[in-house]
């Protein structure tokens, strides 16, 4: 029942590494640069996110800082990898 794109970059944000203001400025001006690379490959990024408010802050910011993405989530985990599995290229954190 989900409706993904043909072709799609997964973006999947990750809190953890935005821990205080430092850390939070330095991730949004790593995932920036990555949204606009995948934009100038036609490779529709897209965020998939796994529920937390903190990683959907992460989303947010990005947005007002005019990196506006569609946002793919789900309550189920399995409908998540299935997201990532159907994505042409995944960009994420360990």
């Amino acid at each position: 029942d989900l409706n993904f794109p043909l072709h799609f970059s997964a973006i999947v944000p990750n809190a953890a590494y935005a821990s205080d203001p430092a850390a939070r400025r330095q991730y949004l001006n790593q995932l920036a640069p990555a949204i606009e690379e995948l934009r100038k490959r036609k490779l529709n990024p897209v965020f998939v996110l796994h529920g937390t408010d903190a990683d959907h802050a992460i989303v947010t910011a990005l947005a007002e800082a005019g990196f506006a993405l569609p946002v793919f989530t789900h309550r189920d985990p399995r409908a998540l990898k299935s997201m990532l599995g159907r994505a042409t290229l995944v960009v994420g954190s360990h």
